[in-house]
């Protein structure tokens, strides 16, 4: 038999070859009553109460500090909103969030679109959205400073008047 040509050979041929043998046990296995397993038992599950106490401990601990961290920028809210260079979807339900805080705290809010160098159709529908809804709440909503590609990206979607946007 060549060693390209498998036909014929066993896979399991290697199992018949080795005999494994059996060897005895050397030590004896210690007896373990029920009293001892019973307190082993109970040890386990102490130990891992504890380890579970730990961990709401220390998931506690963790819920305060981003309560406080929260609290602290619902207090530092601008009325000024940064697009930035490429909103996207991605980054869409941030920057509703971040709408969504702003019109809380303020009645006049400011959105910087000086940055943007690619601007996608969900990031414009959440302004065309936002600039409807301000009437109704009472806002004014004015987006500052479009750049070029914001202007264009308005533009061919015919969202300039809605927008409220000037070339």
């Amino acid at each position: 038999m060549t060693i390209n040509n498998l036909i014929g050979y066993d896979p399991l041929g290697w199992m018949s070859a080795d005999v494994v043998e059996e060897s005895a046990i050397t030590e004896p296995v210690k007896k373990v009553t029920r009293a001892k397993a019973k307190v082993a038992s109970v040890e386990i599950i102490e130990e891992v109460n504890a380890v579970e106490a730990a961990e709401i401990e220390i998931i506690e601990e963790i819920l305060e500090e981003l309560s406080a961290d929260s609290e602290d920028e619902v207090e530092n809210i601008e009325p000024l909103v940064d697009l930035g260079a490429h909103p996207s979807l991605k980054s869409l339900s941030t920057l509703y969030t971040t709408f969504k805080r702003v019109i809380d705290e303020h009645d006049v809010i400011e959105i910087n679109a000086s940055e943007i160098a690619t601007i996608d159709t969900a990031t414009l529908q959440l302004l065309v959205s936002l600039k409807k809804d301000a009437s109704r709440l009472n806002k004014t909503i004015t987006i500052i400073y479009p750049s070029e590609r914001f202007i264009e990206s308005a533009k061919l979607l015919d969202l300039l008047t809605i927008l409220d946007v000037t070339e």
